[in-house]
């Protein structure tokens, strides 16, 4: 790794709920941040929701690089690591962190939301897997964490479709990290619980109360939990931890 380059780590979904307390942890570390989202409009409201102090709003200024795109085009894709390999960063970190969740029962759901979730938690996660892993091999060093969920661990009636998606992240993960280990490449998995996030804000009260019977620690999760969970799988305290899935999820069973 270029010791004149600033470490760099890559997130996609970093305007969302989790994708966005990662971003803010991995400032905090001291690394550069390539945020990756579908809309600036959205990451910027988040950040105008966190800043409380002029030292926050520089730091976002100084080490944030905003990245515009859907995580399903591969030519953006492309595009996107294109500019990130002529910046002045060295990336040594991905975070496979954007995610759709469509729950409907096996019979109704679409084949559109089918593939829709396809495209994005696991074929988007597998092409960055694919160029950051073309960047961290030169320097035979880096991290990648995917963000599964432990209904891909579990299963989950109503959700056979998301958590196909989520096994298929952890088998990905598993597989890559072997592929990867060869060229100092550690790859990881984060699978939260339920996590307080604009995914889950759609449950009723009835829902969340029945959520909430089943996890030991009695609350649900905050994204800091996880965000927490991710910065430490990204950090060299973690070098000799690669193919493992973390799950953050408070002890809860399905």
């Amino acid at each position: 790794m270029s010791l004149s380059k600033q470490n760099a780590v890559l997130i996609t979904g970093a305007s969302g709920g989790i994708g966005f307390a990662t971003l803010l942890s991995c400032l905090r570390q001291g690394w550069h941040v390539f945020a990756a989202c579908r809309s600036i409009q959205k990451l910027q409201s988040s950040i105008a929701n966190v800043i409380n102090s002029d030292e926050v709003s520089s730091l976002i200024d100084r080490n944030v690089t905003k990245l515009e795109y859907d995580v399903c085009d591969y030519q953006s894709i492309k595009n996107a690591f294109r500019e990130i390999q002529s910046s002045d960063y060295s990336l040594f970190g991905l975070v496979n962190c954007a995610g759709v969740m469509k729950d409907a029962p096996l019979l109704m759901q679409t084949n559109e939301d089918i593939e829709h979730q396809m495209s994005v938690n696991v074929i988007a996660s597998l092409n960055h897997i694919q160029f950051a892993s073309r960047l961290m091999g030169r320097a035979r060093s880096g991290s990648i964490v995917n963000i599964t969920s432990v209904v891909g661990i579990e299963g989950s009636e109503g959700q056979v479709a998301y958590s196909t998606t989520k096994a298929a992240v952890i088998g990905m993960t598993k597989s890559v990290a072997k592929e990867l280990a060869p060229l100092g490449i550690r790859v990881n998995a984060v699978a939260p619980g339920f996590i307080d996030t604009p995914l889950t804000a759609s449950y009723d009260e009835q829902k969340r109360n029945d959520v909430l019977t089943k996890i030991g620690l009695g609350r649900f999760g905050h994204v800091n939990d996880v965000a927490h969970s991710i910065t430490n799988l990204l950090k060299e305290d973690s070098a000799y931890i690669s193919g493992q899935v973390l799950r953050v999820d408070g002890l809860m069973s399905l």
